[in-house]
């Protein structure tokens, strides 16, 4: 059994190879101070242990040594970690210094282009930060965008304005499913939906320009995959329609890891 492992900065996720493809994906929250117990709890008494385990981390060398340190205290198999390169998968990495896009844009790319081989891409990744990547029918990496995650843009304004900073202690996140959702962009009528909404719409406005741009007001086609963990929170606002997929990281991870096997 292959265990695939999606490391961001403050989530974990997972999923096992299967005949089938790969199971249902699974995930943790996570800080460095827990993920040792975290680990225990989540993968400690499985009644099957992974053969092998390949891993796409992006939140750094802490967390890549706890996970390996962990590994092979439980599991003794082998751990390997992926990493982004200049091509692999049918895909060509677009960024002058290829080192410098992420290892999960990397691997989302490689997922959507296994996905949709011969058809043109933009793959959103809705997490700590929003990245935008644009893929060709070809499997050329065109580029991207980067923008705060919309939490973070969120808890950047509660934490810099003196004004708003008394919001953060409301239970904003907690209570945000049931704030009246005004239909289109209609202005908001207090700050927390202010905030709200205007961080969301800051990120679709911004999907739906480079959707307009690069699909030429959609005279060219162009598929969109959404993932990350508030994805499902920017999908049903975008007037296009889109692929929710998320699972992405990991199927690129194992495809990836399918080539090396």
């Amino acid at each position: 059994m292959r265990l695939f492992v999606d490391v961001g900065n403050s989530c974990c996720k997972w999923a096992f190879s299967s005949q089938q493809g790969l199971s249902a994906q699974q995930s943790m929250d996570y800080t460095a101070d827990t993920l040792l117990m975290r680990l225990d709890t989540h993968w400690q008494n499985w009644a099957q242990v992974p053969t092998s385990v390949w891993v796409s981390n992006v939140a750094g060398n802490e967390i890549r040594t706890l996970l390996q340190q962990w590994m092979a205290q439980h599991w003794q198999c082998s751990v390997v970690f992926a990493h982004t390169e200049t091509r692999a998968c049918g895909v060509v990495n677009g960024y002058e210094q290829p080192q410098q896009l992420g290892v999960d844009r990397w691997l989302a790319l490689l997922g959507a282009h296994q996905l949709n081989p011969e058809g043109r891409c933009l793959v959103v990744d809705c997490g700590t930060a929003v990245t935008l990547d644009v893929l060709n029918q070809h499997g050329e990496h065109q580029g991207g965008w980067i923008l705060p995650g919309l939490q973070m843009m969120r808890s950047g304004l509660q934490k810099n304005a003196h004004a708003l900073q008394h919001l953060a202690v409301e239970g904003k996140d907690e209570t945000v499913q049931t704030l009246a959702r005004p239909p289109g962009f209609l202005p908001a009528k207090n700050t927390q939906d202010g905030i709200f909404f205007g961080t969301l719409y800051a990120v679709i406005s911004l999907v739906t320009q480079v959707w307009n741009t690069v699909s030429m007001n959609g005279k060219w086609p162009l598929s969109i995959f959404l993932t990350g963990g508030a994805a499902l929170e920017v999908y049903p606002h975008l007037p296009m329609l889109c692929r929710h997929e998320p699972e992405l990281v990991l199927k690129g991870l194992a495809y990836w890891a399918g080539e090396r096997a």
